[in-house]
């Protein structure tokens, strides 16, 4: 398994980050009642915010467990998965908090 960066180990318990990718919205879900001109004066976007989902891939060496953002489809998350596997096994159980 490829090991990406981010991850870190608890013991003998192996955590993993996995992209589900990212999708833009509004900066007023994220500021509410934040004028655009405040937004620019700080260096922010004002037409759009990308976000991104990652999952929690756990693994204690026995078993996986996928701990997912719950953001609906966004279909990378397959994909970047069997990367790291390096092979096309079925996702492990899935938590979503």
């Amino acid at each position: 398994m490829t090991v990406p960066a981010g991850s870190f180990t608890i013991g003998k318990i192996q955590c993993i980050p996995i992209s589900d990718g990212s999708c833009p919205f509004p900066p007023c879900v994220f500021f509410a009642d934040v004028p655009d001109q405040e937004l620019k004066a700080r260096g922010l976007p004002t037409d759009a915010i990308n976000s991104t989902f990652t999952c929690l891939l756990v693994s204690t060496g026995k078993n996986k467990v996928l701990i997912d953002t719950g953001a609906g489809n966004l279909a990378p998350l397959p994909a970047n998965y069997w990367k790291i596997s390096r092979k096309r096994e079925r996702l492990p159980r899935k938590l979503i908090p």
